[in-house]
């Protein structure tokens, strides 16, 4: 249990770390994940990036042959997580410092484990679909 003086020196500390509190410092502080773009809720493509962007989803998307709502889900989740794969090795690439240095380097290693994890959880999770498809239909066929 934390003692009266913890207590007071907590509510003390919280009064300097309120976050933004002007227009334009909340205005900033909305934009942070997308400043990199590794942790966006949706795929973070730079107008420059558009052809590489669609050019990866497209090949990818050819390539799984998504065939159901939930495959198509899942290769969207597989595109999503190599794009920021992609993401990550670009964003090093450009940095001059030693990355694991640095806060940025310490977000990309983050993000790089985060899409890791998805990218290979989801591309399991459709081959396992893709194979119970395929032996359904040959039990069917053999019927």
């Amino acid at each position: 249990m934390s003692s009266l003086a913890q207590i007071a020196a907590n509510r003390e500390n919280a009064k300097h770390s309120t976050g933004p509190v002007t227009d334009s410092g909340k205005s900033r502080a909305s934009q942070n994940s997308t400043k990199l773009g590794l942790f966006a809720r949706r795929d973070y493509v730079p107008d420059d990036l558009r052809d590489e962007y669609d050019h990866l989803r497209d090949s990818l998307t050819a390539q799984l042959s998504p065939c159901s709502p939930l495959e198509e889900a899942l290769t969207r989740e597989i595109v999503s997580a190599q794009w920021r794969l992609e993401r990550c090795a670009q964003i090093e690439a450009n940095l001059t410092e030693a990355p694991e240095l640095t806060p940025t380097g310490i977000a990309i290693e983050r993000a790089r484990a985060s899409a890791s994890r998805t990218f290979w959880r989801a591309l399991r999770e459709l081959r396992r679909i893709q194979t119970d498809q395929t032996a359904r239909r040959m039990t069917v066929g053999d019927s």
